[in-house]
């Protein structure tokens, strides 16, 4: 994640904290973020790994045929 990304992300935690706040929620500013940066990184993670591992039988004929041209 780029440092931009992540700086806009943390901007808008600290701003929906400090609302939380108006309404009477006391929220912890870093339970917040590690929450929402943790959420982002399982997410990310489950992503990737679902783009990348063949589980489908149509991406095992996928990977078998690029093999082939690949001459493995």
């Amino acid at each position: 994640m780029d440092e931009q990304t992540k700086a806009t992300i943390s901007a808008a935690i600290v701003l929906a904290v400090n609302i939380a706040a108006l309404f009477g929620a006391s929220l912890d500013l870093g339970v917040v973020q590690n929450a929402v940066f943790g959420t982002i990184t399982i997410a990310t993670t489950l992503y990737a790994t679902w783009k990348n591992h063949n589980f489908t039988e149509e991406a095992v004929q996928a990977q078998e045929l690029l093999d082939e041209l690949k001459g493995k």
